[in-house]
């Protein structure tokens, strides 16, 4: 018995691959699995390499209880685009998540950046609701100061003969919007704007004219090359709050009677413009607060 089991011992040492035999001169090295070593180094690390996971922390430190957050369905695609943009869907992260890119020139005037510089998000803003929307902006270290803006606004024009327009152009004029810039300035086109809170983020909301005011947080200023930026659009109240990089809980926050008058004409949409060669943007989370 003894030497029919060495017998077989030895077939199967024969047979099998040299990296399958145990060695004690040159131990085979263990690794660890690439989840507990995810697991194990936290949620920076997991963020790093999802931006997704980075937006939700914005939803983990909320006071209030909401009665049901949605995802909507295409939230963080892209709709229209100026000529200057364009949209990658590169890798795994582009399909889930696809960039907004600025890869051809400079825009110095902000108020030109529509509709040229300007991209519209693919998803619409239900009327009566509250949508929180999480946008990711990374500039290139080499590219021109230029400022970014964000909002929500809406477009005329962005159906022809029963088929949607892919591109923003003459054809496609702004009806009206709220607009928030990377320098900190907020302005209404279409209407008047209030302060309702200046923020516990920067110096904090000023009113200077009837449609603008300034004093709001910023991003991508300095060194800093990724930002986070948060929009919380409530169209039943008519209000609009900003934080940056992280979840605030005394956000900037401004009322636009406008806002209100998102169940009439053309709805609301997303809207980012990107000003130097360099920039892009993701919309990395799209959720929407609706009653149980």
């Amino acid at each position: 018995m003894a030497s029919s089991l060495t017998t077989t011992d030895r077939l199967l040492f024969t047979k099998s691959e040299s990296s399958d035999h145990a060695s004690h001169i040159k131990p085979r090295p263990v690794r660890t699995p690439r989840g507990l070593a995810f697991a194990k180094a936290g949620a920076a690390a997991i963020a790093c390499r999802r931006p997704e996971e980075r937006a939700r922390w914005f939803f983990t430190s909320l006071a209030e209880s909401v009665p049901l957050l949605t995802m909507s369905s295409g939230g963080s695609f892209w709709g229209p685009t100026g000529a200057a943009l364009r949209v990658c869907y590169d890798g795994h992260a582009g399909r889930a998540l696809p960039a907004l890119l600025n890869r051809s020139y400079d825009c110095f005037q902000l108020d030109a950046a529509f509709p040229e510089f300007s991209a519209l998000g693919q998803r619409m803003l239900e009327p009566g609701l509250v949508h929180r929307i999480v946008f990711e902006f990374r500039t290139e270290a080499t590219a021109k100061p230029c400022l970014t803006q964000v909002g929500v606004a809406r477009i005329q024009g962005l159906e022809d003969e029963g088929l949607s327009k892919v591109v923003l152009d003459e054809g496609t004029p702004l009806l009206g919007g709220v607009l928030f810039s990377s320098a900190g300035d907020v302005r209404s086109i279409g209407g008047g704007l209030e302060v309702f809170a200046p923020g516990g983020q920067a110096p904090g909301l000023s009113q200077r004219l009837e449609d603008w005011c300034s004093g709001g947080p910023s991003w991508l200023s300095g060194n800093s090359l990724i930002s986070y930026v948060m929009l919380e659009v409530d169209l039943q109240q008519g209000q609009l709050a900003i934080s940056v990089d992280e979840s605030s809980k005394e956000p900037s926050r401004i009322f636009c009677p406008a806002l209100l008058e998102g169940g009439t004409g053309e709805q609301y949409r997303p809207l980012v413009s990107l000003t130097a060669a360099g920039q892009e943007a993701r919309i990395v989370d799209f959720h929407v607060l609706t009653s149980a």
